[in-house]
């Protein structure tokens, strides 16, 4: 059986400077669902158009924050770390390359913001600042500064019965991890939000058109229930039959 290739994307260690990083859980999951990850660094443009000439799927891990000049805003102070020259530079020449080409799509935090970005939406820059009805959202730390664990569940998002989403999960509920303090302000062309929070947030996006795009604002490769893993399946098997 052909062993799908996944491009997945990684993340900039500020501390050191000079270090790229994934965690552990996102390859698992590939993995298990029998895809093979592959982990782009930050190579030349040609090198990442020859990538996904030759990948199968693309899945936009989490990480810092997605530069605002990239959606026509300037930065606020509250915003966080950047890394626009580099990772938000490599994931839009991976999301034109990847879309052209319609192979399967999978973004995860960040990378559900990313997608909304690259179709012509916005984000809040900080939830907390500019949309002060939602509820917290960012549950990395308690008060006492003390970490929080990754899968803790937060909060319910509501699933539209009519989505891929719910097609896959079977679920029109689902008790999630979040691991974020930046959201979906304007939902970008081409793309239809499909979950949400109590108070409103989108947590999941689809494209519109389009085999396979689908992001999700928590993390489901920290879960270990039957519905998170159910999504990685899902894309590698799209990845596989494409």
């Amino acid at each position: 059986m052909k062993k799908p290739r996944i491009l997945i994307t990684l993340d900039h260690s500020h501390n050191p400077t000079e270090r790229l990083f994934i965690n552990l859980t996102y390859l698992r999951a590939i993995e298990n669902a029998g895809g093979e990850p592959i982990l782009i660094a930050r190579p030349s443009k040609d090198e990442l158009i020859d990538l996904v000439k030759n990948s199968d799927g693309l899945l936009l891990s989490g990480g810092d924050d997605i530069s605002p000049e990239y959606y026509g805003e300037t930065l606020r102070p509250y915003s966080g770390k950047l890394d626009p020259t580099k990772r938000d530079y490599c994931e839009i020449i991976l999301l034109e390359h990847a879309y052209a080409k319609k192979i399967p799509i999978l973004g995860i935090c960040r990378g559900l913001q990313m997608i909304n970005v690259f179709l012509g939406g916005t984000l809040h820059q900080d939830i907390a600042h500019e949309a002060i009805d939602l509820e917290k959202h960012n549950y990395f730390t308690h008060e006492d500064g003390t970490r929080i664990p990754r899968d803790h569940r937060a909060h319910n998002i509501n699933i539209a019965l009519d989505s891929l989403l719910y097609r896959i999960t079977k679920k029109d509920t689902l008790f999630v991890n979040s691991l974020h303090h930046q959201g979906i302000k304007i939902i970008g062309k081409k793309l239809r939000p499909v979950a949400h929070t109590a108070d409103g947030l989108i947590e999941g996006i689809e494209g519109i058109d389009y085999p396979l795009l689908l992001g999700v604002q928590w993390h489901p490769e920290e879960l270990k229930d039957d519905e998170s893993q159910v999504i990685f399946q899902y894309f590698v098997d799209a990845a596989r039959n494409q």
